[in-house]
């Protein structure tokens, strides 16, 4: 699982970090001192963990920046702030936000909030191989998705369509003939 820290306090970039070995010693962990730096790297992350006040780019925008990037994909990450200011709780809301952490860091409730994350993303990443590809004038992906039918007959149901395909659908790796 691949794990963001960004705060402008090394201090808390390492407890943040330490803390997360502590439950998973097998992050791979990659730690920011500014959102500037952490936008220009250009990664992709599982989990992050966003300090909110880190000078010209806050946590507020690496989130925005985070959201934007992700609308076109089918894989979303986790956002966890870190910070020591409360009014910034219900902005959080609007990055869709998983949890809000207020400093000084309670090893209790983070152990409590990174646990659940991981159970999230673990869920997440569970939901994702179960998806159908359907090529009909290019790759649609449907996120919401029924399907079922005999041996002759398949219907595909999602949001707004309806497909019948003929053939057999293989268990493993959904193959239609």
């Amino acid at each position: 699982m691949r794990i963001a820290v960004c705060d402008d306090d090394r201090a808390i970039r390492d407890e943040i970090s330490r803390l997360v070995k502590k439950q998973m010693p097998e992050a791979d962990i990659a730690a920011y001192q500014s959102g500037e730096e952490m936008i220009s790297a250009g990664e992709d992350f599982d989990i992050s963990f966003l300090d909110i006040e880190m000078g010209k780019v806050s946590g507020m925008d690496i989130a925005r920046h985070i959201r934007e990037k992700e609308a076109s994909l089918t894989q979303r990450s986790i956002l966890i702030f870190v910070t020591g200011y409360r009014e910034y709780m219900e902005e959080a809301f609007d990055v869709n936000a998983f949890h809000y952490l207020i400093k000084p860091i309670d090893p209790e409730k983070f152990a409590e909030v990174f646990d659940r994350a991981r159970k999230e993303m673990s869920a997440f990443d569970e939901q994702n191989k179960k998806q159908i590809m359907v090529k009909t004038s290019g790759i649609q992906q449907f996120s919401s998705l029924y399907v079922s039918g005999d041996f002759l007959y398949h219907a595909i149901c999602t949001a707004g369509n309806h497909h019948c395909v003929p053939g057999m659908m293989g268990i493993n790796g959904a193959v239609f003939c």
